[in-house]
């Protein structure tokens, strides 16, 4: 198998829903920020609509007051820590709790840039 098919076949393999894990191993359960946003780079290369989704589901969960967070946890995460009741987001006044502090903003723009472009191109 090529590459860019192995490469497709790894970000189909950990798709969850509409946000794509860095591995399907189950190490990493949630959806990252600069995971989602290079995710997108890559699935806008074969499937535009899909790449959207990625940078939507990213989005959603967006706080009240702008800040898109470096991890949204989602489902069972217990594998894994710090999970989402270490981030406990509740505790600061916002009921999300599932989501924490930190952020890598810069790579969402040009993400949302190329799978839009490529969404449109693509008809």
């Amino acid at each position: 198998m090529e590459l860019k098919q192995q490469a497709i076949e790894v970000l189909r393999t950990n798709n969850r829903n509409g946000y794509t894990v860095p591995t399907a191993t189950g190490l990493y359960p949630a959806q990252w920020n600069w995971d989602s946003c290079f995710t997108a780079l890559g699935l806008a290369q074969f499937d535009p609509p899909r790449a959207v989704v990625e940078l939507e589901t990213l989005f959603d969960g967006q706080w009240l007051d702008g800040m898109v967070p470096h991890i949204l946890f989602r489902g069972d995460d217990s594998s894994y820590f710090p999970n989402a009741s270490v981030w406990r987001r509740d505790r600061l006044g916002d009921p999300r709790e599932s989501r924490n502090r930190s952020s890598r903003p810069p790579s969402c723009g040009a993400s949302s840039s190329t799978a839009r472009s490529r969404r449109s191109a693509s008809g």
